[in-house]
């Protein structure tokens, strides 16, 4: 299946093989040399990356910082991806969702508070390279190839369900296909540390209850075989 959307997309489109340098034709038909509304976050309404096009070399080395152990409700965590500035041109796209498809707030750092890092060309005074997208229900990061090598992402769960993140990077070399492109790959499940204790509180109490009345009934069985 994913030869065949990879086919897909480079027969009707071969101009696709561009790392998609345009956000906005992730949601172009493929005929027209667009993703043909996929994002290729990598995340479970996405359901591809960016492998699909862009693996004929080895991964390049991406850095991840802040991911969380677990996740709590309301609270806010700072996620970096990083990738060495090393001449290439590095695009990026990101997505958060819960088992629903449902985003948490998602954000940007102000562009006052960007480090040279997200900045087009390493530039301290240069414009931001990364962007957030709202398709429909969905919020999609994306770092455009500029010559940035770093972003954060700042997201907030809303309630106690596990999130599930997708992002891919590719570092392309420069020319106008996908060969000689790498691709790194980050999926995973954020669990929330908070659990429903209605139903394990009820189950404890049953279980305890029913254990008592074993015992209970254990012992006055003995005691009337003794007598």
């Amino acid at each position: 299946m994913k030869a065949a959307v990879a086919l897909a997309l480079l027969v009707a489109a071969p101009t696709a093989a561009h790392a998609y340098s345009e956000i906005s034709r992730f949601g172009e038909p493929a005929v027209d040399g667009g993703g043909g509304g996929r994002y290729f976050t990598g995340a479970p309404t996405d359901g591809y990356s960016c492998h699909v096009c862009h693996d004929d070399v080895a991964a390049p080395p991406v850095t991840v910082t802040g991911m969380p152990d677990h996740i709590d409700p309301g609270a806010t965590y700072d996620l970096t991806l990083s990738w060495p500035d090393d001449g290439r041109k590095y695009s990026l796209a990101l997505e958060l969702v819960d088992a629903d498809g449902t985003p948490p707030a998602t954000a940007l750092p102000a562009l006052a508070d960007q480090p040279p890092e997200m900045r087009c060309a390493g530039n301290r005074t240069g414009a931001s390279a990364a962007q957030l997208v709202t398709v429909g229900a969905r919020r999609i990061v994306y770092v455009e190839p500029c010559g940035a090598f770093q972003v954060t992402v700042s997201f907030t769960p809303p309630s106690d369900e596990d999130l599930f993140i997708g992002a891919g990077v590719v570092a392309a070399d420069g020319f106008e296909t996908s060969d000689g492109d790498g691709s790194y790959e980050l999926r995973r499940k954020l669990t929330s540390t908070v659990t429903s204790t209605t139903g394990c509180a009820v189950n404890g109490q049953s279980g305890s209850g029913v254990g008592l009345a074993l015992a209970i009934g254990t012992l006055l069985l003995f005691r009337k075989r003794r007598h």
